[in-house]
């Protein structure tokens, strides 16, 4: 009825070809993976979201069959063109970059995907504050951090398997991260401006809180709205700062590295911290 290359009929192709997938059925779904994704380039264009999710299922698919090779090639071309059709810090680019790293520790290129982790984190990490931003409540704001689970896992994974230092720090820094996602920096806002009686601090505090609830509609706006939006934010933080000695302490905190952690400790002290996590099967 609607015709072999309708956007209707390639997406009945594409469920029929993960249901195969998924019964491990490879060689009946490799063709028809490969089908709609050439479908799609021709039809949607190769930069259309649903080209590049075909992308993705393909790679996918190869990773089941123990291709590595040819999924990190896949997921690496997914990853190029979601970059700049849909920006860094977009959840589907975000999983496509996530995605790359199991190809590579099963092609024994383990450095490489602590790289890879480590350049993702500060985008996850500002989608997740985007995210968190938009939520005033602080019991949804540490579950939808909690629901974020699997970089974590990976990187506590990558950290006990792992002698290498840049697995230890890339763990590490993960947990101090997000722990500190998970502070109430709205609280410790109204706190400041409760405490002070300079009307400077308390204009910024206003400022600052109009501005968090602006950037969950930026980052839904045209492009770049939401890194304009950021920026200002940014801006009415450092102002604060300079009205305000006590938000300038609690920034250095929300900033802090592993390095700034060690240097606030006593001498002959260790700072031991327990984290629970799933570890990561690379190969399934």
């Amino acid at each position: 009825m609607l015709g072999a290359r309708h956007p209707d009929t390639l997406t009945s192709l594409s469920n029929l070809a993960a249901v195969y997938d998924s019964e491990r059925r490879y060689g009946e779904a490799e063709p028809l993976a490969v089908e709609v994704l050439q479908a799609r380039r021709e039809v949607l264009g190769p930069r259309h979201p649903d080209t590049l999710t075909s992308l993705n299922n393909l790679a996918g698919l190869y990773f089941s069959e123990g291709r590595y090779s040819e999924a990190e090639s896949h997921f690496r071309e997914a990853l190029r063109v979601s970059r700049e059709v849909l920006g860094p810090r977009h959840p589907h680019t975000l999983a496509t970059q996530f995605n790359i790293a199991a190809p590579l520790i099963n092609l024994d290129r383990r450095a490489e995907a602590v790289l890879m982790l480590q350049e993702m984190e500060p985008n996850l990490l500002g989608w997740l504050g985007q995210e968190l931003y938009s939520n005033e409540t602080g019991a949804v704001r540490r579950r939808f951090v909690s629901s974020q689970a699997s970089f974590q896992d990976v990187a506590l994974s990558l950290a006990t398997a792992e002698s290498g230092k840049e697995a230890s720090r890339l763990a590490g820094g993960v947990i101090l991260h997000f722990k500190i996602l998970q502070g109430e920096e709205e609280a410790y806002l109204r706190r400041v401006a409760r405490q002070s009686k300079d009307p400077q601090v308390l204009v910024l505090s206003d400022q600052l809180g109009k501005l968090r609830s602006a950037l969950v509609a930026a980052g839904r706006g045209p492009s770049g709205a939401f890194n304009r939006t950021l920026q200002a934010f940014e801006a009415k933080q450092r102002a604060l700062v300079a009205a305000s000695s006590n938000y300038g302490n609690y920034l250095r905190v929300l900033n802090a590295n592993l390095d700034d952690v060690r240097r606030s400790l006593p001498a002959d002290a260790v700072l031991i911290e327990y984290r629970q996590f799933r570890r990561f099967d690379f190969r399934t």
